[in-house]
């Protein structure tokens, strides 16, 4: 994969709530009353930019969900799932035709898939360095 470090939109309640998890996150202004609520833009970390060059190699695909309620968990997706979620969600899939199959294929085959539910960004946090270590 090539990394491309961009914006973060956010929207609504996401954005008080990311500014008290990250205060050193530079947020952009909120544009209130768009027809997606309020939102504003995430600057990507200067440590993100800088290593932009840098290629890596997947080892997993998240499919995150915030759930009142509910303790951080990763839950196995299935192949076949993981692929139409991800086909669903990409942008210029069909556009892409046979390519972008291939492309989404090929990720999903090298990779474990997760649906992610959580309530606690400290515990999602904790729970996604744990995948990663």
């Amino acid at each position: 994969m090539i990394p491309f470090p961009r914006c973060v939109p956010l929207k609504n309640e996401s954005i008080p709530i990311l500014r008290d998890f990250a205060p050193e996150a530079v947020i952009g202004p909120v544009f209130p009353k768009t027809r997606k609520g309020d939102v504003a833009h995430l600057k990507p970390p200067a440590e993100s930019v800088r290593r932009s060059e840098e290629s890596a190699v997947p080892g997993f695909v998240l499919f995150p969900r915030f759930t009142p309620g509910q303790h951080a968990i990763l839950k196995p997706l299935p192949k076949a799932r993981a692929f139409l979620k991800l086909a669903g969600n990409a942008f210029n899939y069909e556009l892409l035709g046979e390519a972008g199959f291939r492309t989404v294929a090929s990720l999903i085959r090298g990779c474990d898939t997760y649906l992610f539910h959580y309530d606690d960004l400290d515990e999602a946090v904790q729970t996604l360095d744990s995948l990663v270590e």
